[in-house]
């Protein structure tokens, strides 16, 4: 059977570079987990500014509508004033 010692002198750089290689693939996991972190936090940040828009369309089709509807009804009344006077 193989003492510990002459296990880590024979495979000593295979242990070190086994360490090195588990290392560099948890800093890509942490690194990947921040990307993925930053990317939803750069979505969620252009769906509201999309949803934004979308509302700020909505709120000015709405006022040209309310414009539309005041001056019908502006026409209205004076059809009924001059209709009043009987001209």
């Amino acid at each position: 059977m193989l003492k510990p010692e002459s296990f880590i002198k024979r495979h000593g750089f295979l242990l070190v570079a086994f360490g090195v290689m588990l290392l560099a693939t948890l800093m890509l996991a942490v690194i990947q987990f921040f990307a993925v972190k930053r990317i939803e936090a750069e979505a969620q940040a252009a769906l509201e500014a999309n949803l934004d828009l979308q509302l700020y369309a909505l709120v000015n089709e709405a006022r040209r509508y309310e414009d539309c509807f005041i001056l019908i009804r502006q026409k209205r009344q004076v059809a009924a004033q001059v209709k009043g006077l009987n001209l």
